[in-house]
C-alpha cells in the first residue's frame, strides 16, 4: 500500500507502523549502543578496537563499533572539559574517485571550475531530475547496482514519479482504458520514466559502464583489480560485477588512511604542538578532540583541511573537506548548523 500514493492508508495503520519503527529504534539504541557503553567504558572513556586487515581496504571496528553509531549514539559521546570536538568529513570522496577513474571530461571541468561541486546536484541538473533520486541512482550505480535494481529503485521513488499520479488518473478516465486499474497504469508510467532516466544517466556519464566492464573483464582474465595506490583486490568470477566498486572503495580507504596518518599527532609536529588528538575514524570522517582555546583560531581549521586534502597520488579532481565543531557532542560536531567557514590558505 505504501508504494502507491493513490491508495489511502488508515490513520490507525499509520500509527501502528510509526510505533513499530520507534520501538525498533529504541531497542537498537539500547542493545547496540547504551548497554555496550556501560560495559566498555573505563573512567568514562571507551577505546574501540580497529582492524586494518580487511579485504576491501576499509577498516572495521568493535567494542564498540564506532563506525556504525547512530546520531543518537554519537550524541552520547562528549568532549573532555576544556576541549571541543572537530569533525572533518571528506566531501563525496567515492564520487570524486569515480569521476577520476572514468575520466569524464564534463565532470572534471565542473570540479575544476568549482572544487566544492555537489556531484548529486550536478547529475540532477544534467539529467533533469530532482537531487534525491539523482543521489539514489548515484549510490546504486557507484556500489555496483545492476540495471533492474536501478530501474526498480527509480520507479518507486515518489520524488521522481509522484507527478505521474494525475497522468494515470487521466488515462484511466479514458473509456479505452476503463478495464485497467489505477495502480497498473501508474506502474507502467513509472517504469517508462525510470528507463528514460536510466538512459539519460548513462548518456551523461558514458564512461561509467565502460569502466565497470573493463574492471569486470580484468577479474575474469587475471582474477584481480588494483587501485591507484597499488592495492590488489582478488574476486571470484561470479563477483566480477563488484570489481569497479572494489577499486573505488579501496582507493577511498587508502586515501583516508594516508590522510589520517598525515594528520596524526604522532607523526605531525604541528598537530602535536597544538594538543590535538584523533579520537575516531569513521570511513570518510576523521574526528578530533581539540583544546578549547583553539576554537576561534582559523589557522587550525585551514591547516587540518590542507593536510586532509593533499594526497600522494595525483588525481584528476580535487578533494574537499567540510568541518564542524561542537563542545557538546560528537553528533552536534557533524550537524549542518555547526559547519565551519574557513580559508584554505594556511596563514
Amino acid at each position: 500500500y505504501l508504494r502507491y500514493p493513490t491508495v489511502a492508508v488508515s490513520a490507525e495503520l499509520t500509527k501502528i507502523v510509526q510505533l513499530m519503527l520507534r520501538y525498533r529504534n529504541r531497542k537498537t539504541l539500547l542493545s547496540f549502543f547504551i548497554e555496550p557503553y556501560l560495559q566498555l567504558n573505563v573512567d568514562g572513556v571507551m577505546h574501540p578496537m580497529y582492524n586494518q586487515c580487511i579485504r576491501t581496504g576499509r577498516m572495521s571496528c568493535k567494542k564498540p563499533n564506532a563506525q556504525q553509531l547512530s546520531l543518537e549514539a554519537k550524541d552520547l559521546v562528549h568532549p573532555d572539559d576544556g576541549r571541543f570536538f572537530l569533525s572533518a568529513d571528506e566531501s563525496q570522496i567515492e564520487f570524486r574517485l569515480i569521476v577520476h577513474y572514468i575520466n569524464d571530461a564534463n565532470a572534471i571541468a565542473a570540479y575544476a571550475e568549482n572544487p566544492d561541486t555537489d556531484f548529486h546536484q550536478w547529475v540532477a541538473e544534467m539529467c533533469g531530475i530532482p537531487r534525491k533520486p539523482a543521489k539514489n541512482v548515484n549510490f546504486c550505480m557507484g556500489y555496483g547496482g545492476g540495471r533492474e535494481r536501478v530501474l526498480s529503485m527509480l520507479s518507486s521513488n515518489m520524488d521522481l514519479v509522484g507527478e505521474l499520479v494525475e497522468r494515470a488518473k487521466q488515462i484511466q478516465a479514458d473509456p479505452r482504458w476503463a478495464g485497467l486499474t489505477l495502480e497498473h497504469i501508474f506502474d507502467k508510467l513509472a517504469q517508462r520514466r525510470a528507463v528514460e532516466v536510466y538512459d539519460k544517466y548513462h548518456n551523461t556519464l558514458p564512461g561509467l559502464k565502460r569502466a565497470s566492464w573493463r574492471a569486470s573483464d580484468k577479474i575474469k582474465s587475471r582474477g584481480y583489480v588494483f587501485n591507484a595506490h597499488g592495492r590488489h583486490r582478488h574476486l571470484p568470477e561470479k563477483a566480477a560485477f563488484r570489481a569497479f566498486n572494489s577499486v573505488i572503495q579501496s582507493d577511498a580507504a587508502d586515501v583516508m588512511k594516508e590522510q589520517t596518518v598525515a594528520v596524526a599527532p604522532r607523526y605531525n609536529q604541528t598537530i602535536r604542538d597544538w594538543g590535538i588528538r584523533i579520537f575516531a575514524s569513521v570511513h570518510d570522517e576523521t574526528a578530533f578532540s581539540v583544546p578549547q582555546e583553539l576554537r576561534g583560531d582559523e589557522r587550525v581549521f585551514s591547516y587540518i583541511a590542507s593536510v586532509l586534502e593533499t594526497t600522494r597520488v595525483s588525481y584528476r579532481v580535487p578533494f574537499r573537506v567540510s568541518m564542524g565543531a561542537s563542545d557538546q557532542s560528537w553528533a552536534k560536531a557533524g550537524a549542518d548548523e555547526n559547519k565551519l567557514q574557513f580559508s584554505r590558505i594556511v596563514q
